[in-house]
């Protein structure tokens, strides 16, 4: 979708489809889908409001993130999508409520959500900064030598949508492991029952991650 007119007042402009692309709550509500789906099918139950809200809000706040950090680079005078266009001229807006944003889930995740599911988040997180800091980050054109050589591998044999489906795969799918693990910790007669889904588990991520990536 592109946007030739350099006025900065587009909103009115603006297809009414566009907009939850535009304020990244289309991402938002495929990732707590996905999670009620899976809670629902291996454990029976509606993933709580804690568990939700704050995968909602950590989707809400890296994509928003990816998207200001591109718009900051945005030259318009060359060609651009509607999106980063959007992001460019309300970016102190956006800034402004993504730490809202941030302050807000920071509450619930330490507040609510189980050490499991805290401990995995954080190493997700963790998966996630790094991979934000190689798009946003690295040289765009690595000089020659042995770690340019391997920059190039990596992104030749793990290219940039694979990485964020599975990463997205890990997120929906993060509350469904840690409450299999809970699950198995706590009830060592139920880990005949568990083995099962745990494969399954495996499988339907493997597939998510692969539906993901197909979709970037």
């Amino acid at each position: 979708m592109r946007e030739p007119d350099t006025h900065p007042h587009i909103v009115g402009r603006i297809p009414l489809l566009a907009w939850p692309s535009l304020l990244s709550l289309d991402a938002v509500l495929v990732a707590v889908t996905w999670q009620q789906l899976l809670m629902c099918s291996f454990f029976g139950r509606w993933s709580t409001w804690s568990e939700w809200s704050s995968l909602a809000a950590t989707v809400w706040l890296i994509y928003v993130a990816d998207r200001l950090l591109d718009s900051a680079r945005l030259n318009l005078d060359r060609p651009h999508t509607l999106r980063h266009r959007f992001y460019h001229i309300y970016s102190r807006a956006f800034v402004t409520l993504w730490v809202v944003v941030l302050v807000t889930n920071a509450l619930i995740v330490g507040c609510y959500l189980s050490t499991a599911l805290l401990r995995s988040g954080i190493l997700l997180a963790s998966a996630v900064l790094v991979y934000g800091a190689s798009v946003h980050f690295a040289p765009r054109r690595p000089n020659s030598g042995t770690s340019a050589a391997t920059t190039q591998r990596v992104r030749m044999f793990l290219p940039k949508e694979l990485r964020v489906g599975i990463l997205f795969a890990l997120g929906v799918s993060l509350t469904t492991w840690c409450q299999s693990n809970v699950i198995s910790a706590g009830n060592s007669a139920s880990l005949m029952r568990i083995e099962e889904p745990w494969w399954a588990l495996a499988i339907v991520t493997l597939a998510l991650a692969i539906l993901f990536s197909g979709n970037c």
